[in-house]
C-alpha cells in the first residue's frame, strides 16, 4: 500500500504532465517554496517528449519567422547531432 507522501508524488507527476503550471502545483499542494514541489515531480518519458514538442513548436515558429531549416529538439540532444572541436 503506498503511503500519502508517495501518492502526492505521483499527483504531482500527473498534473505537471497535464500541463498544469508548477506554480499552480504547488499551490495546490500547499508549498510555500517552488524547490519543495520540483522535489514532489518526476521527470517521466512523456514530460521529456511534452518538452521536447513544445520546444519544438516554438522553434518552427522562430525558423519560419527567420527564413531557416528545420532541426528537431530531439536530434539536437542526440549524440550523433553534436558538434566536435
Amino acid at each position: 500500500m503506498l503511503g500519502t507522501r508517495h501518492r502526492r508524488h505521483g499527483y504531482a507527476t500527473h498534473l505537471v504532465e497535464a500541463g498544469v503550471e508548477l506554480t499552480e502545483v504547488q499551490r495546490i499542494l500547499g508549498h510555500h517554496s517552488i524547490l519543495t514541489t520540483v522535489r514532489y515531480t518526476h521527470l517521466t518519458d512523456q514530460t521529456k517528449h511534452h518538452a521536447i514538442d513544445r520546444i519544438n513548436s516554438l522553434m518552427d515558429r522562430y525558423r519560419l519567422a527567420q527564413g531557416t531549416p528545420r532541426r528537431s529538439a530531439s536530434a539536437l540532444s542526440s549524440p550523433s547531432s553534436k558538434r566536435t572541436s
